[in-house]
């Protein structure tokens, strides 16, 4: 993923142009003509190159389909209902980036909160239930020599460092995936980034991030220091009215976010800037939460299999040992019992 991010940001440079210069302001911005009036077909299949996105969508698919091959070859079983998980999640991406949506996000705010939505929120759950560092864990090489350090317990230090932990504290994840929403659209700092190609890239990187690290926390398989289910749940209690409330303030305020930004561009098909506003805030409320519904519900059923699975452990100790435990707890008792009659 670094790769890839370093990678997307080196693209998304765009170069001065050659031959016919751009005929308005629009286009110099943009750094390419405006976009035709939106359609069903052209947000469906629209393409215009991103660097970000073609980056970590080939960078990450590459990799994993590396990872589920090393496995295969190595006998080893990787479920196919993970594969396709994470592969949705590119998809995801790239129609967020490059696709349809990705054209118009660049021209109208309602599709770029769009856009955001799908990459902070939905591209993430996708991929983190595709179990992308689980496969790494497996499919990497280890050490050649007992006791050294191969990639895989490279990648294994890493996710157990202190960096990696302050990273993934409930707070932090809570912080970058909703309060950054604060952050970048409630100040001017949206409309300066916005006017450049490097700004916006910043800002997919950045949503798709937040994302990974909130939803890895939530859903994933990350060794090391494990969230307890209750404490998951609480955090994406406490998150869902945050973002509910910022998408209520983006469709009652009457300041235009990115006003200077849209008005530059003067696109025709968008002749009210308020109207597509409040658009933007009705979707990113209406389709926000249904992520977090579904992650809940995620939430629920991995919390009843990890239960289920370590009460058929203990049951399985108990077999093995003649129920030493209970014994022992029933001892406990006992003494107790006997101590308070003395």
């Amino acid at each position: 993923m670094a790769t890839a991010i370093g990678l997307g940001v080196g693209l998304s440079r765009t170069p001065t142009p050659v031959g016919e210069p751009y005929t308005s302001v629009a286009e110099s911005v943009l750094g390419g003509p405006v976009p035709p009036e939106p359609t069903l077909g052209r947000l469906l299949w629209s393409y215009t190159p991103n660097g970000v996105g073609l980056a970590v969508v080939a960078i990450g698919g590459a990799a994993y389909l590396a990872g589920v091959l090393r496995l295969r070859r190595r006998g080893d079983h990787w479920s196919i209902g993970r594969t396709i998980a994470f592969f949705a999640g590119l998809l995801v991406i790239a129609y967020a980036t490059f696709g349809g949506l990705g054209t118009y996000a660049h021209v109208m705010f309602s599709a770029h909160m769009a856009a955001h939505m799908l990459l902070s929120m939905v591209a993430p759950i996708l991929i983190v239930v595709g179990g992308p560092i689980a496969l790494a864990l497996r499919a990497l090489p280890g050490s050649d020599v007992p006791g050294g350090a191969g990639p895989r317990q490279m990648l294994a230090g890493a996710l157990a460092s202190r960096p990696a932990r302050w990273l993934f504290h409930p707070v932090t994840a809570g912080l970058l995936l909703v309060g950054s929403l604060y952050a970048v659209y409630l100040t001017g700092m949206f409309d300066w980034l916005m006017r450049s190609h490097l700004g916006h890239a910043a800002m997919e990187v950045h949503f798709l991030a937040a994302g990974l690290i909130f939803f890895e926390l939530l859903l994933g398989e990350r060794p090391g220091h494990p969230v307890p289910y209750l404490s998951r749940l609480l955090l994406l209690l406490v998150t869902m009215p945050f973002h509910a409330f910022f998408s209520v303030t983006v469709m009652g305020s009457d300041r235009i976010i990115g006003e200077d930004y849209y008005t530059l561009l003067s696109v025709p098909y968008v002749p009210d800037l308020l109207a597509d506003q409040n658009l933007a805030g009705s979707m990113n409320w209406a389709l926000g939460e249904v992520p977090m519904v579904m992650v809940i519900v995620v939430l629920v059923i991995q919390w009843w299999r990890d239960d289920t699975r370590t009460a058929r452990r203990r049951d399985r100790a108990a077999d093995r040992d003649g129920d030493a435990e209970l014994e022992a707890y029933n001892r406990m008792l006992q003494g107790i019992s006997e101590h308070d009659r003395g």
